[in-house]
């Protein structure tokens, strides 16, 4: 078995000077380490370094090789969250707003610290759904965070165009004063996972910290909970440990990785989990592309894995179509549709009818292939007919393998992977109240992007 762990700082208190010594301290030991590890900035953070004149943190971040750069929004907590302006817009609107609210962030830590941002991951549990195409348009490949939000069956998957590393098993060694028994409850939770996980060529693992935590007993961010937004002047720093407490803390630190490197764990850069991402590219098989089709002509409009390529619900639409039309077998990308519309199927859906939809899907496709953010329209209109996606991909597929029409049970399997939970205020940062319906309606739609990743 071969394990695999991201080990990354949510970089973030931006109102605690002190915040900036436990982050150079870590930089300077991590650095003789030698293993890659992430830090994904605040924009703001990243600014506050250079006005606070930390060009030492700075130079560190620019010029050591195995530190990469996430990114991790404009202000963090600062309301309106993430979540709390997604949850008030549909696909596209959300989209727009959060790379109008997002990317003068994400050029600002980029320009600081030299590199380019090879990753993303939202505070707390503001996930989005209407992030994922923004992220695209700034040429961010990964979504790296931990959140339970999509199951992806505790290994990285695709969705929205990214490669995410969100439901992957959480490990750490706690902090306390402690040590030993840190360090031995770290060992004996590594046993547990080594022995759940060990008949799996590969596994992974989420580690991860921030660096107020080293300088820090709270974080600097209660200054916004429960929705409270106070003026900038009256931000208050978080409460501090003694510098020996946290210089304590990075050497516990750096034991813990001593530990994992004794035990081979694999830690990597986002990078790296792009290159060992190992799906076969190029034209599809026309028996996996049948073996697809089989289930949606059931009316199970799912995902499939097979002698190691990857189709998913919008790639196998595209396929079908193409399949249909004698065209090569080259999977196409688009984002699920803006909302759910119900068909309306006649009586005359025949060969003739099937034919037509299968030209409308794939001259859909066609027009949009140099589109990165290219949406499914709610329907394809063909002969006085407007059909969903989801019951066109189910009629091209039947009519593939010469089966009856009949898609009026259709169903995006993938959606069920989003969870029914749309009770978000456990992050202490959003109001009690806080619920996120409509991100999980749209989440559900987007499921026709998931696939799981191929290592």
């Amino acid at each position: 078995m071969k394990i695999y762990a991201q080990f990354w700082f949510d970089t973030e208190d931006f109102i605690t000077p002190e915040a900036d010594d436990a982050l150079y301290g870590l930089l300077v030991m991590l650095k003789e380490k030698n293993v890659p590890v992430t830090f994904k900035l605040v924009a703001e953070k990243a600014r506050m370094l250079e006005r606070r004149k930390r060009y030492d943190i700075i130079d560190l971040l620019q010029n050591c090789e195995n530190f990469s750069i996430g990114y991790h929004t404009e202000f963090h907590s600062v309301h309106p969250t993430i979540a709390e302006y997604c949850e008030t817009m549909g696909f596209t609107e959300g989209r727009d707003a959060f790379f109008v609210r997002e990317n003068p962030g994400r050029l600002d830590v980029e320009r600081i610290t030299g590199k380019k941002c090879v990753c993303y991951g939202q505070p707390g549990n503001t996930w989005a759904p209407q992030a994922f195409p923004a992220l695209t348009k700034m040429g961010i490949p990964v979504y790296m965070d931990s959140h339970n939000v999509i199951d992806g069956g505790q290994k990285p998957y695709w969705f929205g165009g990214l490669l995410n590393y969100l439901d992957v098993p959480f490990y750490r060694m706690w902090l306390s004063s402690d040590y030993e028994k840190n360090m031995r409850d770290a060992k004996e939770e590594f046993k547990s996972f080594a022995e759940e996980h060990k008949n799996d060529e590969v596994a992974f693992l989420n580690i991860f910290y921030h660096p107020c935590e080293f300088s820090c007993t709270e974080f600097y961010d209660l200054n916004f909970a429960r929705g409270k937004n106070p003026a900038r002047e009256d931000w208050k720093p978080a409460p501090l440990r003694s510098i020996e407490q946290m210089l304590k803390l990075i050497a516990q630190i750096g034991n813990f990785i001593d530990f994992l490197c004794e035990q081979n764990v694999n830690i990597i850069s986002p990078s790296t989990l792009l290159k060992l991402e190992a799906s076969k590219k190029g034209e599809i098989p026309q028996n996996i592309v049948n073996v697809w089709a089989e289930n949606a002509a059931k009316c199970n409009v799912d995902c499939l894995v097979k002698d190691g390529y990857n189709i998913s619900a919008v790639e196998g639409l595209s396929l079908v179509a193409r399949k249909m039309l004698n065209k090569p077998l080259t999977a196409s990308f688009a984002y699920g549709p803006e909302n759910g519309v119900k068909s309306e199927i006649s009586e005359n859906l025949n060969s003739t009818a099937t034919h037509n939809l299968a030209k409308t899907v794939f001259e859909f496709f066609e027009t949009n292939k140099d589109n990165k953010l290219a949406v499914l329209p709610d329907t394809f209109n063909v002969d006085n007919m407007q059909l969903s996606p989801l019951d066109a991909v189910v009629i091209l597929s039947q009519a593939l393998l010469n089966k009856d029409y009949a898609p009026t049970k259709s169903r995006l399997c993938p959606s069920e992977r989003v969870t029914t939970d749309d009770d978000w205020s456990g992050w202490i940062i959003h109001r009690e109240d806080f619920r996120v319906p409509n991100i999980l309606d749209i989440a559900k739609r987007q499921m026709w992007t998931f696939k799981p990743a191929v290592f």
